[in-house]
């Protein structure tokens, strides 16, 4: 009995790491996109680029002894390049809900852009709207290994 509990909480915690580094024949590049797309619905911003950075590297983490052949690499890392726009409080929370989401997934960089200025809302003179233009180059990560 026991040792059904601990192979049942085993099971669940490798559900959790899958959700959060999950293998590339499990979860294709595809549901990254759907993630995005996600976000960018919740976070009410216009999507307008997400690319593919065509550099992929790979890490192995596995220790092999001595003269023994070297391991297989035990995570890809893969590169998007995405822009949205909207509002700056829009942009900051796709911004946030991307580092946070339960997919492992890094900002490596961003550029946050006015693309039309600060202008004032009708009868709200206290009150400034703008557009701005939200840029992130963002890595994800997939579990090489079965």
């Amino acid at each position: 009995d026991g040792l059904k509990k601990e192979m049942a909480a085993l099971q669940e915690q490798e559900a959790t790491f899958r959700e959060i580094l999950p293998t590339i024949d499990e979860v294709p590049y595809d549901e990254f996109y759907e993630l995005i797309q996600e976000l960018q619905r919740k976070a009410e911003v216009a999507l307008e680029k997400l690319d593919t950075v065509a550099t992929t590297e790979k890490k192995a983490t596995v220790a092999t002894a001595k003269g023994a052949p070297a391991a297989a690499p035990a995570t890809e890392k893969a590169n998007f390049k995405i822009t949205v726009n909207g509002g700056v409080y829009q942009v900051l929370t796709f911004m946030h809900m991307v580092e946070t989401t339960k997919r492992f997934t890094k900002v490596n960089s961003f550029t946050i852009k006015s693309k039309k200025g600060a202008t004032s809302l009708p009868g709200k003179k206290s009150q400034l709207k703008a557009d701005y233009s939200l840029d992130l180059d963002v890595s994800t990560y997939t579990f090489a290994g079965k």
